[in-house]
């Protein structure tokens, strides 16, 4: 019975205790309601005017004060110089009545002298800040970060948000990797391959075989995403042309959808649609050395063709696609090669051959580890390239031939 009293005035004791508590609990310490934060949506980085310093570009969009919807904004990009970066909302604060909050942006860009230069204890502090998302899209600027994102669009858009859209629908069609903070940060800790980051540029009309008619006033541009920087470590070391790639995309298996263009067969060139790709590696020793190989397998369609074509029968289509299917491997391979070639040259194992070997035999790895630099620059690396042609989307005969000439 007095057992049974004590506990009872224990479980009393216990539920005033957890109810007392709750009085010096405190609250969302951090809350601010929608109306006080201007959402971050890209952020720019450059080399400081000043030794030391840097320049951030904040790209906000800022709900209107009583606005009925959400698309009553205010668009605003602001630039400031600061010695560390956390500094600069003291700075935003000077002329801004909202707060900027930074986990809503989506895209990272930093400037082309400033990734020369290094970027490690730039990226330290974002790590560091609570509101930094591994999720966002990294981009290097060729030339200043703050111009691209003061970029005027011939459609008005934020440029920030026009980046971000287009990366999010790249899988469409794959021209170049999307490279998120997060990857390169795990990159940055891993042996045996080292981080690339797509190149945005500035593009006027008539460059880059792309033209287009820019406003009255001549002031809109476009933005382009083509190549990318090589980094070693923190700093940019090197560039890859948009042939590199996109070789590099092949052999990571990066690649969705894409049209490719082919050599002449027999007077004749085709467009071929990658609808399909896989590369896989392998790894050899023998008494010759050590050796490397790739093997891709690629499904695609035939979209376009053009050339003399002479009315074609049943057999001779088949031979036609067989020779288009190398045709297009050949132009994979092309581009394969040149992404070997510039790991090798450098040499800085953007490739990732290096983690490969050791994915595959973890001792052979531990005893080129040290001197892995030179091992690449001597290593034989192989490529075989496979296309299957399927579905080829277009009739064996031109609908112009003479009816009389063709071969149905």
């Amino acid at each position: 019975m007095e057992a049974k009293k004590t506990k009872t005035i224990f479980k009393r004791v216990l539920i005033f205790l957890l109810i007392f508590s709750v009085f010096f609990l405190e609250g969302c310490w951090g809350k601010r309601e929608v109306e006080q934060l201007a959402f971050v949506i890209g952020l720019g980085i450059d080399q400081g005017e000043k030794p030391g310093d840097i320049i951030l570009t904040y790209q906000m969009a800022q709900p209107k004060k009583g606005g009925q919807s959400g698309a009553e904004i205010n668009n605003w990009t602001l630039t400031t110089e600061v010695t560390h970066a956390p500094l600069s909302e003291d700075k935003l604060y000077e002329i801004l009545d909202r707060h900027p909050f930074l986990g809503t942006t989506k895209v990272l860009i930093i400037g082309e002298e400033l990734a020369k230069s290094g970027i490690g204890s730039m990226i330290d502090s974002f790590q560091r800040f609570y509101q930094f998302r591994r999720t966002m899209y990294l981009l290097v600027a060729k030339g200043k970060a703050k111009d691209i994102l003061n970029t005027k669009l011939r459609n008005d858009q934020l440029p920030s948000l026009s980046l971000a859209g287009r990366i999010d629908e790249s899988k469409g069609v794959s021209t170049y990797p999307v490279i998120r903070i997060g990857h390169y940060l795990t990159l940055l800790s891993r042996e045996g391959q080292t981080p690339i980051v797509p190149i945005v540029d500035r593009l006027q009309p008539g460059e880059g075989g792309i033209d287009y008619k820019g406003s009255e006033g001549g002031e809109a541009e476009e933005l382009q995403i083509e190549g990318a920087g090589v980094f070693r470590g923190d700093k940019i070391i090197s560039y890859l042309s948009d042939q590199e790639t996109k070789g590099f995309m092949w052999l990571e298996n990066l690649i969705g959808i894409r049209f490719i263009g082919t050599e002449e067969i027999n007077g004749i060139s085709l467009t071929a649609k990658v609808t399909s790709s896989k590369a896989k590696y392998s790894v050899t020793q023998d008494e010759k050395g050590l050796r490397f190989s790739y093997q891709l397998k690629a499904k695609a369609t035939i979209d376009d063709i053009k050339g003399s074509q002479p009315p074609m029968s049943v057999e001779e289509w088949g031979t036609f696609s067989r020779d288009a299917e190398k045709a297009v491997a050949q132009a994979i391979e092309k581009e394969c090669r040149s992404a070997i070639s510039k790991d090798k040259e450098i040499p800085n194992d953007f490739l990732g051959i290096g983690r490969h070997i050791e994915q595959k035999n973890p001792s052979l790895w531990k005893e080129v580890r040290n001197h892995w630099e030179n091992t690449l620059q001597e290593l034989p690396v192989d490529i075989e390239v496979e296309v299957v042609i399927e579905n080829s989307g277009v009739g064996r005969n031109s609908p112009v031939s003479p009816k009389e000439t063709r071969q149905e």
